[in-house]
């Protein structure tokens, strides 16, 4: 990365090739000088770059790869550029062209175009452009997510029905020992039947290895892909659609999700993989024992009712459960946010009165929940022994009249209960299916929400940004039902000006910048930069020639020098340093154990004190070096000193770029213009 931002190339392939590959296929397609976009490709805290994270970082591009194993030489001219590994390399080379029996590939350790025989075989990882911006779901996305493994499905009813038909062999095993060694008090075929049935066993055994190790492949793939495209999708969201929301409520809404990957992983999965081949039982029971096979046909039945005579009653506890154990985390988070506050009003009695009511009502419907639970189970269990007993009955009354052996009897006992196991399994997965379709159903719909990022339109003339910014008779409102928070604003900024806004708390201030970042549309009116409306604008262009410090500024989970660089990768050392002269606090940052390599987030940033985390914040912010910058109450936890160097930072600023700030302060609005 530092390399990147150096430009210089030739140490980048020194160190990483792969890292130079990518930015030779880039360099092909005719993306330009992207190292910004290849630095926030790198994976976070990789230090070394493999094949796989190549495939991550093309994927950040919109290249998909598929693997393929042929001659460089068979490569389709159309699928051109590719990455190619020879039998035997472990770096790929970029295949770009043909020259009657060479192709045509770039060196990832020179940079240089060589060649190499049309014979030469190995590895082609085949590019398929998919674009930048997602495209439009389905409104069943998680149906064409399962789609995608079809191919995996196939191979698990396949083992299935494999299983299933080898489950045949005990019973018929039992039948045979008791017609034929035991009937016959003939043992002598009895060491044949034990070593064939210990030989099925094993297979069985390593096909039901097989099958929930691919179960537990399909499930792993899933919640990969469903965990990173929400999360995907919750960050390209319009800032209105996730920031009303509370986080515990936006973290209950992710782990309904879990939901689905339980159906998955469980024995659920299981039953419903075997549901189908109970065919296969009904018809060798149908075979052995006749008319004995209306008992599981209706024990079936009867699993169905009691079902359909349950689901009600558990959904409604599963309801109430999910309810007050929601009511209790909410508690519990807001507890722990505001416990200084707590203590220092001796209020722990009365907070803990209230947590032990909101916990005694969770444990109420949780245990409500768990009797519903237990009585489905009590159901079942009582259905299938039933059924065993009428088989017995009706089996006994078929051996004496000679109709059926003994053996048979055993045979068709045995085959009645392996029938009605996946019923049993069905019955609970029944109970809990409402639950998870509602899940899937909300998983649907949130990814059909329209992105903030799916226009295409390229953002005109912001490589001469002025910073000029107009608000053209503004309304904007949270709510179709709401009060509008602008109604009718309009202001004038021209370029170099350095503007304060103030304003009674929820008046709008900070909604006029976000309004500027397209975090909010206007309902009506128009916002513009240089004299173009931000909604013919590329937003993350935008965004990213826009320097804003938000009211409470956040350190993200990284390194310091990883932080101050989020707004701008190809920040130098050497621009960082100088940044946090400015800021005044370089000696503090180098007083830290591992100075710019210091790790903070995941409570971490808790040890800092909040006047540096502020002055880091605004560092990182002035690091952009924009024409336009959006400063909402930024000496907020300042100290004195830092208070002064941001003064200093304001008084650099003017005449080189567009400030606006939003302060309650009377030193910093006389500042302005």
């Amino acid at each position: 990365a530092d390399a990147l931002r150096r430009n210089d190339l030739a140490s980048v392939r020194h160190q990483a090739p792969l890292v130079a590959s990518l930015l030779d296929v880039l360099g092909i397609l005719g993306h330009g000088d992207c190292r910004r976009e290849v630095i926030e490709a790198i994976p976070h805290f990789e230090d070394i770059i493999e094949l796989p994270e190549l495939r991550k970082m093309l994927l950040s591009f919109g290249l998909t790869t598929d693997s393929k194993t042929t001659t460089v030489g068979s490569l389709d001219a159309q699928r051109l550029p590719c990455l190619f590994v020879p039998h035997g390399a472990h770096e790929p080379w970029v295949v770009f062209g043909r020259e009657g029996d060479e192709v045509l590939y770039r060196d990832p350790h020179t940079g240089l175009t060589a060649r190499a025989p049309v014979a030469q075989r190995g590895t082609a990882w085949l590019l398929t452009d998919t674009g930048l911006v997602a495209k439009e779901t389905t409104s069943d996305w998680f149906g064409d997510l399962l789609w995608r493994f079809r191919g995996l499905l196939k191979h698990l009813f396949a083992m299935a029905f494999f299983t299933n038909l080898v489950g045949l062999a005990s019973p018929l095993f039992l039948m045979a020992v008791y017609d034929y060694v035991v009937g016959a008090h003939d043992t002598a075929s009895l060491p044949l039947l034990a070593g064939g049935m210990v030989f099925v066993l094993l297979v069985d055994f390593s096909m039901r290895i097989l099958k929930a190790r691919t179960l537990s492949l399909l499930a792993g793939r899933l919640d990969y892909l469903i965990s990173t495209e929400v999360f995907a999708k919750l960050m390209s969201l319009p800032q209105t659609h996730t920031e009303r929301a509370a986080p515990d409520a936006q973290l209950a809404q992710i782990r309904q999700f879990e939901g689905v990957r339980e159906l998955i992983t469980g024995p659920a999965a299981t039953a419903i993989i075997d549901a189908p081949f109970l065919l296969l039982y009904l018809v060798a029971i149908a075979m052995i024992g006749g008319s004995m096979v209306w008992v599981p046909i209706g024990a079936g039945l009867v699993f169905a009712l009691v079902g359909a005579a349950l689901v009600q009653l558990v959904h409604r506890r599963t309801a109430v459960a999910g309810s007050t154990r929601s009511e209790r985390q909410h508690h519990f988070m807001k507890t722990i946010a505001g416990l200084h506050e707590i203590k220092a009003r001796c209020a722990e009695p009365m907070i803990q009165d209230r947590f032990r009511i909101a916990s005694a009502a969770s444990a109420v419907a949780g245990a409500r929940l768990q009797n519903a639970n237990a009585l489905v189970d009590v159901a079942a269990q009582t259905i299938s022994t039933i059924a065993a007993v009428l088989v017995v009955v009706l089996g006994v009354d078929s051996v004496l009249q000679g109709h059926l052996t003994a053996g048979g009897l055993v045979a068709c006992i045995a085959l009645t209960w392996r029938a009605l196991a996946p019923l049993n399994a069905l019955l609970g997965t029944l109970l809990k299916f409402r639950q998870v379709s509602r899940s899937i159903a909300s998983l649907n719909r949130l990814m059909q929400l329209r992105s903030e990022r799916t226009e295409r339109t390229p953002l005109r003339n912001l490589n001469a940004m002025q910073g000029a910014v107009a608000f053209e008779r503004v309304l904007f409102r949270y709510a179709s039902n709401s009060d509008p928070v602008l109604l009718g604003t309009t202001l004038q900024v021209m370029p170099g000006e350095f503007v304060a806004i103030m304003g009674a708390n929820s008046s709008g201030k900070s909604t006029l910048f976000k309004l500027i970042l397209r975090m909010y549309e206007a309902s009506a009116g128009a916002v513009l930069v240089d004299g173009i409306d931000v909604r013919q604008m590329n937003v993350r262009e935008l965004r990213r020639r826009v320097t804003y410090v938000p009211q409470h500024p956040k350190l993200f989970r990284g390194t310091l020098a990883q932080n101050l660089r989020l707004g701008n990768p190809l920040a130098t050392d050497e621009t960082i340093q100088a940044a946090l002269d400015r800021s005044g606090i370089a000696a503090a940052v180098a007083a830290l154990p591992d100075g710019l390599a210091t790790r903070v987030g995941d409570q971490r940033s808790a040890r800092l004190p909040s006047s540096l985390i502020r002055s880091l914040c605004l560092a990182r912010a002035f690091i952009n070096h924009s024409s336009l910058i959006l400063l909402d109450e930024p000496a907020t936890a300042l100290d004195r000193e830092g208070d002064r160097r941001l003064i200093e930072q304001i008084q650099i600023l003017r005449k080189q770029a567009t400030v606006l700030m939003v302060s309650h302060r009377p030193s910093r609005v006389r500042l302005a213009d």
